[in-house]
């Protein structure tokens, strides 16, 4: 199933994937971008995403959302949304 896995937005359904997916947010910029991305009903441009999660450097805030991809984050169109395994995240966080 690869990186589409965690789009079913079932969050705990498998133990490894839900490892995985808890891994993710060992770090606190991830943490951060899933929450500020949950408090924003139609998703976030790059730089107000970037803003809101208040990283100044691009280059390290790309790599943080990056790793959210696919799994719990996705672009649409020119904004970033929640996946719905993100949003189940979100409501855990």
């Amino acid at each position: 199933m690869g990186s589409e896995a965690g789009d079913s937005g079932a969050v705990g359904a498998d133990p490894g994937e839900t490892a995985a997916t808890f891994g993710l947010l060992g770090d606190e910029t991830r943490v951060r971008i899933v929450r500020a991305l949950a408090d924003a009903a139609d998703g976030l441009r790059f730089s107000e995403l970037q803003s809101r999660v208040g990283v100044r450097d691009p280059g390290r805030f790309n790599y943080h959302l990056e790793k959210l991809r696919g799994r719990l984050v996705e672009k649409s169109g020119e904004t970033y949304v929640l996946t719905p395994a993100g949003a189940d995240v979100a409501d855990l966080l």
